[in-house]
């Protein structure tokens, strides 16, 4: 699995036999034009073989990745739903955010944002002004898909980031 690429943020899945992992690469969807400085990440993945080697890593393409950066953070005990950094829009644009995107007879789903009140966004008083996005997050989810965890980077943060909790509300 390894390469001399960079990889971060590897997630195995229950049964053990599949590795998503979260990797720069030049042939990431989007990076065919950019500067090796300006490359971005991709969601990869690999099987585990017959004689217990992993196989080799692939891009797992659309709807998972687009040209912006994608990153894989979490998944479900059934192996069928994974949670992912950024949210990509059909038009191929990208936020800044957590979605989410689930295994049907036909693949991954295209992921669908996972709304989270008061994660990144805080609003602004009117004495402020603009709203204020924050770039700097890390996100797991217990197996179950009713806990996340959020490491986040916000302008009161002690630190590099602090830890929130948030819970699964009924009607996602």
């Amino acid at each position: 699995i390894n390469s001399t690429d960079k990889e971060v943020a590897p997630v195995i899945s229950p049964d053990g036999k599949t590795i998503y992992l979260t990797r720069v690469n030049k042939s990431n969807i989007g990076n065919a034009k950019l500067p090796d400085n300006e490359k971005t990440q991709d969601v990869w993945y690999a099987t585990l073989n017959a004689d217990r080697s992993w196989g080799e890593a692939r891009n797992m393409g659309p709807p998972i990745n687009n040209a912006g950066n994608n990153a894989i953070s979490s998944i479900s005990t059934d192996g069928k739903t994974i949670f992912l950094l950024n949210v990509n829009s059909p038009d191929g644009g990208q936020t800044f955010g957590v979605s989410k995107s689930t295994l049907s007879k036909g693949g991954w789903t295209f992921p669908r944002e996972c709304v989270i009140t008061n994660n990144y966004t805080r609003k602004p008083t009117s004495s402020e002004g603009k709203e204020e996005i924050f770039s700097k997050m890390e996100v797991t989810v217990s197996p179950e898909g009713t806990t996340m965890v959020l490491a986040i980077q916000r302008k009161e943060t002690e630190g590099a980031r602090d830890l929130y909790v948030s819970f699964r509300q009924p009607d996602f």
